[in-house]
């Protein structure tokens, strides 16, 4: 296989969607002609295989503050930090409807689990823009490697000769802890002075590749919900980069082995499976209010369970009505901005990207919405510690306050369908 040029054997040998059996030649590492891919019904008895695992370590990601050892080993090993990788690589490039419904059904076991799954693919993604040579670097000879992003806040880049020198913090680096590179949206300070776009009113972004011996873990992922991300922030002092890990951001559109439709709809492909994470643990707390109604007796003279409280009975049906109805929007979604991908190219149109930005808030939002349903239902089981209640009612409420889900995008799509500026630098790429 040529090294060299990756992305034009890719091309050759992949057809985007192709759905071909699983064998455990696809464990091996960079893949050869002979190889194929894993299905996405091999994905979810994956999670199946894993789920004991994951719920024999759920308490101890949350007491340490990150996914434990053996939890990051089963996800490892089933495959799970390949799923957005490319099939050059010895990855399985999940069309991202699928990755959403794998993230979902993980989220359904384990939400810190989930969200780490999510980053890493959507991570795996934006490190295409970077060149061929950088992502054989990262990718070629270990496709589970993970990395780990930072969007929050930009990383200082001064020139020094042939090389650049980065400084400062990286912010919310979900999966920090067991990442092995490190991406930054960074600008470049000349003289003192931020190096500005067009526009000479912003800084021209640009995202920067770091090495995880380049940054220093920092213990602040203080947090009373989704604890067991890890998502803690890092420090960078004085990191001398190669100009090959650092590029400027005009879009997220990489090209060579990166070429699938479901890279090129970047980072909505990435948002998307964030917002599963909050379907899959809503769709949780429907189930376990399911299993609750059939044996909780409801407080009275009679005797009855509460399932049969109109109630109980009411908020079950409303909830899942509200989870899978922003399941659909955010399905349907995803396949508009897939076909556009495909069949025209180039930048998604604006109406594409409101409906991708709507569904992702719709999805974090009626989510939560539907577990306070079920905490209403469940009565005061929903804060009791043998239960999960409490636990989805505050992991789920916490992603509606994440940046590309929160209630300001809504705003900013208003905007755009005013014909407006959106001010939310991710409708614009």
């Amino acid at each position: 296989m040529d090294r060299k040029n990756p992305g034009q054997e890719g091309a050759n040998r992949f057809q985007p969607g192709s759905n071909v059996p699983p064998t455990g030649l696809w464990l091996t590492g960079r893949m050869t002609t002979t190889d194929v891919v894993p299905t996405l019904e091999h994905y979810l008895e994956q999670v199946t295989e894993i789920e004991p695992v994951l719920r024999e370590h759920d308490e101890a990601n949350e007491r340490e503050r990150r996914l434990v050892g053996p939890v990051v080993d089963a996800l490892r090993d089933a495959g799970m930090f390949r799923i957005g990788v490319p099939r050059h690589y010895g990855g399985a490039s999940l069309d991202p409807r699928d990755a959403c419904r794998v993230v979902a059904a993980l989220a359904e076991i384990d939400s810190a689990a989930a969200w780490n799954v999510s980053i890493a693919a959507a991570a795996t993604g934006i490190a295409g823009i970077f060149s061929p040579d950088l992502t054989d670097t990262i990718f070629g000879d270990d496709p589970d490697a993970v990395c780990a992003v930072s969007t929050a806040a930009p990383a200082f880049v001064t020139e020094a000769d042939d090389t650049y020198v980065v400084n400062g913090e990286l912010k919310f680096l979900s999966g920090a802890h067991q990442a092995s590179w490190f991406l930054s949206i960074a600008a470049i300070l000349r003289d003192g002075q931020l190096v500005t776009d067009a526009s000479g009113q912003m800084p021209a972004i640009h995202l920067a590749c770091l090495k995880r011996d380049e940054v220093e873990l920092l213990d602040r992922w203080h947090v009373s919900a989704m604890r067991g991300t890890g998502s803690t922030d890092a420090s960078v002092s004085a990191a001398v980069i190669p100009p090959s890990r650092l590029v400027r951001v005009e879009h997220l559109r990489p090209g060579g082995c990166f070429s699938d439709p479901g890279f090129q709809i970047a980072p909505w492909n990435g948002i998307a499976m964030e917002t599963a994470v909050s379907v899959g643990i809503a769709r949780a707390a429907i189930h376990d209010l399911q299993a609750l109604a059939t044996t909780k007796i409801a407080a009275g003279m009679d005797m009855n369970k509460i399932a049969q409280r109109e109630r109980v009975q009411h908020n079950l049906a409303r909830a899942m009505a509200l989870v899978e109805g922003a399941w659909a929007y955010l399905t349907v979604s995803l396949s508009f901005a897939l076909e556009h991908a495909s069949e025209v190219g180039g930048p998604l149109p604006s109406e594409l990207k409101a409906a991708l930005q709507l569904s992702a808030f719709t999805g974090a939002d009626a989510s939560a919405r539907a577990v306070d349903l079920v905490c209403e239902a469940a009565g005061t089981s929903s804060a009791r510690l043998e239960h999960r209640f409490e636990r989805y009612h505050r992991d789920v409420h916490f992603l509606t306050k994440h940046a590309s889900k929160s209630v300001e995008r809504v705003t900013n799509v208003g905007k755009m369908l005013l014909g407006m500026p959106a001010g939310w630098p991710t409708l614009d790429l």
